[in-house]
């Protein structure tokens, strides 16, 4: 009896091994990857939809590769098709938890391109940091239209980074009105705000590299034209368009500010009037109130004073009637 209880017991054991068709898979939230950082590996992952999330500082002692890993976010349930991998375009993002941790390392990677990642090739740092570009390319003839991007900045955010005689270098430039040295320690700054995405204008694909070599990894013209395979007078001639669009984009940021202040203004104008206007009312009716109590006083006071005269001349006519009878009656009696 014993032995045919304990062999009931094991019969309710679970197996030490399982058909895989029967285990139900653990929730998956991404997919990984980890390489030594080049070129031809970045493109092929990032192709495939992975986003950078990780850059090792030092690079590798054996490779001299800096090791980075990238992520696939996942849509919510688990991977059973293609189409459960999120499209990696930004736009189409779904995946909420995943932007702050993309955010930050390109926030933290367009400032440590001055340091330990200067000798990144540029078209690589390009790739890494994914700024909005036009269709443009480096053959094509730039469009000398002066447009207006929208901006997240207000005009006293952009004062703190661009001072009013900065602003006033950056068009005399853009005029050719004086050369790049005038304007050449503004371009870090407006490097950050371009790849942090705080002032949203859109370059070409050639005019982000310049922007990226001088302004991030300060690196000089001639640097930049041996690495881009590009005639110097064209990287000056797309620096000089460049730094116009941003004299325009810090335009329409002061413009915009400006009206909104004189609506502002007229808005407090308007109310003011109205306000006046209302006290205007109140004013007169207040004066008709007054008006109308001095009417009554001044009536009361007219009444008062025939009242009076009225009084004085009854009691007039009286004494006048007592005396008249008085001597009428000292008459007859001095004739009887």
């Amino acid at each position: 009896e014993e032995d045919n209880g304990e062999k009931k017991k094991k019969k309710k054991l679970k197996p030490l091994l399982s058909k895989l068709v029967d285990v139900k898979p653990n929730f998956v939230y991404y997919l990984g990857t980890s390489f030594g950082l080049t070129q031809g590996l970045f493109a092929f992952w990032k192709k495939n939809g992975y986003k950078p999330l990780y850059l090792k500082l030092t690079p590798n002692d054996i490779t001299g590769e800096h090791s980075c890993i990238m992520i696939k976010p996942i849509k919510e349930g688990n991977v059973s098709t293609i189409a459960d991998i999120v499209d990696d375009d930004d736009d189409k993002m779904k995946i909420k938890w995943v932007k702050p941790f993309i955010v930050d390392f390109k926030h933290r990677l367009a400032s440590l391109l001055a340091f330990e990642f200067k000798s990144f090739p540029i078209k690589l740092a390009v790739s890494l940091l994914e700024p909005k570009l036009t269709t443009t390319t480096a053959q094509e003839k730039e469009e000398d239209e002066e447009v207006v991007s929208h901006s997240t900045m207000t005009r006293k955010e952009i004062e703190l980074f661009i001072t009013k005689d900065d602003f006033k270098r950056m068009s005399k430039y853009a005029k050719n009105l004086s050369n790049n040295s005038n304007v050449i320690d503004l371009i870090p700054t407006l490097a950050k705000l371009f790849y942090n995405k705080k002032i949203n204008i859109e370059l070409s694909y050639t005019q982000a590299a310049i922007l990226l070599g001088i302004g991030l990894q300060y690196k000089s013209f001639d640097d930049i034209k041996d690495e881009l395979n590009i005639q110097l007078n064209q990287i000056l001639a797309m620096f000089n368009k460049m730094i116009k669009k941003f004299c325009s984009n810090i335009k329409g940021i002061y413009e915009k500010e400006i009206e909104r202040e004189e609506e502002e203004e007229r808005k407090k104008k308007k109310v003011k009037l109205n306000t006046d206007e209302e006290m205007m009312k109140k004013s007169e009716g207040k004066m008709l109130l007054d008006m109308k109590e001095e009417l009554k006083e001044e009536a009361k006071k007219v009444k008062d004073k025939e009242k009076s005269e009225r009084k004085k001349y009854m009691e007039k006519k009286l004494k006048e009637m007592d005396n008249n009878l008085n001597k009428k009656r000292k008459r007859e009696e001095d004739d009887e």
